[in-house]
C-alpha cells in the first residue's frame, strides 16, 4: 500500500498511519522510490529538507506510541520554488 502512497489524499495516508498500515518512514521510502523513476523526465524535485528521515522516523515513533499531533503528521509535502523555505543549496 505504501508504495502507492503518492496517490492517496492526506487524509487517506492519516487514516493508515493510524490503523498501522504504513508508516510515516514507509512513506517516505516510497516517494523517494518513486521519485528515482520520474525524476529524469519531471525534475519537479530541486532540493531535499536533510531532517526528513529523522522527523519520518519521530512521526512514526509517535504514531506507534500513541501520540500523534494533528493531521498531516507525517504526510510528507512540496512547496513551490516561489515560497520561501529556508536556505537551500543545489
Amino acid at each position: 500500500m505504501s508504495a502507492r502512497a503518492w496517490r492517496l489524499s492526506i487524509s487517506a495516508i492519516s487514516a493508515a498511519y493510524a490503523a498501522g498500515e504504513f508508516s510515516p518512514v514507509d512513506v517516505l521510502d516510497a516517494l523517494d522510490k518513486r521519485l528515482e523513476r520520474i525524476k529524469p523526465d519531471l525534475n519537479a524535485i530541486n532540493a531535499r529538507n536533510p531532517g526528513s528521515i529523522a522527523a519520518a522516523r519521530d512521526s512514526a515513533a509517535r504514531f506507534r506510541e500513541g501520540r500523534a499531533r494533528i493531521e498531516p503528521e507525517g504526510v510528507p509535502l512540496t512547496t513551490p520554488d516561489s515560497i520561501l523555505v529556508g536556505v537551500q543549496r543545489l
